[in-house]
């Protein structure tokens, strides 16, 4: 940050004192010293401000620290050793092979650099957070966790840059030779990118669970895992795409990189804000930022889906795939419908402060009963989406419940029996911040009743079609009788009329949520015309 010199003193304006006056002289300090800025600073101060404060910290410790400098050059001692023996072996005659794997060879060593070493530094960057109790310091400096985590984040990605910028004299070499295409090459580099920003958010997500160090040695320990699997992964697809970079002019192409790339977006932003949420205060609102992130997801796995359709018009993969969906968005809806009902006093706060706003907003915001509402929101736009789905597929001579229509419908009846059910039957258990355990710990063990509990009965009983789960509590088994019988079983009633139950159960819950938000966006109003009020100058009185 620049620091700007201060004028020299010049002689008094004979109107410099008077309001009205308007002379040479007459310029205010602000306005001198934002002429004395330079137009590029100027711009560039407040993104100066914002992320100067833990990048320039964390790219400095980076920098200094032993394992940033022993990797990188440990890493281009190897990518050198072994570009020279690649070398040496390929003789005067070069064919395309040698020449795809003298990048591919290169390409691993960058991987483990930018999948391995970044993510891991980013890892041990937040532990030392904790290590040295230099937390409570950020803290106390008024920085947000927003602020603290990007930072963090900022600077993983310098080093991956130069990570990339040691590597790219190999990488052009490799183009030199042949059996290297350039696009197929752009876009395994752009891939390999992308996935370090993603696997360092994630490993700033994961170095935010515990404080104890013994404890993060074992997480650290199945982050190492991951990072290598990631780096093979990597290594691998880049060896395929390379070897038939005609693939990418393919329809399917397009697709399965944009679903790359918004996975690996989507992960990292889940990731991200999970991270902010942790580090920050109990009475922050600590749910929003997921709960849209988690939107934002199944919004786009229902495009994808979509789009996948009009390639493939099949309504078995289409039920499979939505299927799918209800699990992948069941897992983080257990922490939103598990919450304290109550806001946080700082949450209160940000409420919107229109009524019609805040109702619509009520889904997104924090709370056992708003997150039930959440979930039961979902469910019924993935209910019609599926609906218009089979409709749409659907060819002539089927019936509407003949081709795969279950899937979707039948499993997000059992998630809302899952998920719901607990949190009533347990809202007197426990007390503070030992309830949400309780009822998360519940949920599953709830789940594995439902499916196991009648099995083991059939077993005691006799009865050999309970003891091989086919029974009510195994979703499955309703959906492979759909499949064979190509009709609608009488048994969907039943999971149905459960659902139907689990949701009248909680609509108290979810009324004293309603309730709760309008009383809060009523205070904020209140709050603002009070302040209004405070700060509006009484009427001058005329003179006489």
């Amino acid at each position: 940050m620049s620091v700007v010199e201060p004028e020299p003193l010049r002689p008094a304006d004979p109107g410099a004192g008077n309001p009205g006056s308007e002379g040479p002289g007459s310029e205010t300090p602000s306005e001198s010293a934002r002429e004395a800025v330079p137009e590029p600073e100027r711009w560039l101060r407040p993104f100066d401000d914002r992320f100067n404060p833990i990048l320039v910290k964390e790219v400095r410790q980076a920098l200094h620290g032993k394992l940033f400098r022993g990797g990188f050059l440990l890493v281009l001692a190897i990518v050198m050793v072994t570009t020279t023996a690649l070398i040496v072996d390929m003789g005067a005659t070069v064919s395309e092979h040698e020449g795809r794997g003298y990048f591919v060879g290169a390409f691993f060593c960058l991987c483990v650099a930018t999948l391995g070493l970044v993510p891991l530094s980013a890892y041990l960057s937040m532990g030392a957070e904790w290590d040295e109790n230099t937390y409570d310091l950020l803290v106390l400096s008024n920085l947000k966790p927003r602020q603290i985590v990007l930072g963090k984040l900022l600077s993983s990605v310098v080093q991956s840059l130069l990570f990339f910028s040691a590597f790219a004299p190999f990488l052009c070499f490799a183009f030199l030779l042949r059996g290297v295409d350039l696009v197929a090459a752009l876009v395994v580099l752009a891939g390999s990118l992308l996935l370090s920003a993603g696997l360092a958010t994630l490993a700033l997500m994961l170095s935010t669970f515990t404080r104890a160090r013994f404890a993060r040695v074992f997480v650290m320990g199945g982050l190492v895992a991951l990072l290598v699997f990631a780096s093979g992964m990597s290594t691998a697809g880049a060896e395929e795409i390379l070897r038939s970079p005609t693939d990418l002019g393919s329809a399917e192409a397009p697709f399965a990189f944009l679903a790359f790339v918004l996975g690996v977006l989507l992960v990292s932003a889940a990731a991200f804000t999970t991270a902010c949420n942790i580090i920050a205060h109990s009475e922050e609102n600590r749910s929003s930022g997921l709960r849209v992130v988690v939107s934002v997801f199944f919004l786009s796995a229902m495009g994808l889906i979509a789009a996948a359709m009009g390639s493939i018009p099949d309504r078995e993969v289409f039920s499979v795939l939505t299927g799918m969906l209800v699990f992948a968005f069941a897992l983080p809806c257990i922490f939103f419908v598990t919450e304290r009902e109550e806001f946080g006093r700082r949450t209160v706060l940000q409420v919107p402060r229109r009524g019609l706003l805040a109702l619509l907003a009520m889904p997104w915001l924090p709370g056992g009963g708003r997150g039930a509402l959440y979930l039961a929101l979902h469910l019924f736009a993935l209910f019609g989406f599926t609906s218009v789905g089979h409709l749409y597929l659907r060819g002539a001579g089927e019936g509407f419940f003949d081709e795969g229509w279950v899937g979707a419908p039948l499993f997000s009846l059992y998630v809302l029996v899952w998920l719901l059910l607990p949190p009533v039957v347990l809202a007197r258990v426990g007390r503070g911040r030992l309830r949400p355990a309780i009822v998360r710990i519940a949920i599953p063990v709830f789940f594995f009743l439902c499916a196991f509990l009648p099995a083991l009965l059939g077993f005691f009983i006799g009865d050999d079609d309970m003891a091989d789960m086919e029974h009510v509590g195994h979703p499955f088994w309703i959906a492979d009788r759909w499949w064979e019988n190509r009709g609608f079983p009488p048994l969907f009633l039943l999971p149905a009329a459960f659902a139907f139950l689990t949701l009248v159960l909680n609509l108290p819950r979810m009324g004293r949520g309603a309730r709760e938000v309008a009383r809060a966006s009523a205070a904020r109003r209140q709050r603002e015309r009070s302040n209004a009020t405070t700060e509006t100058p009484p009427d001058a009185v005329p003179e006489s």
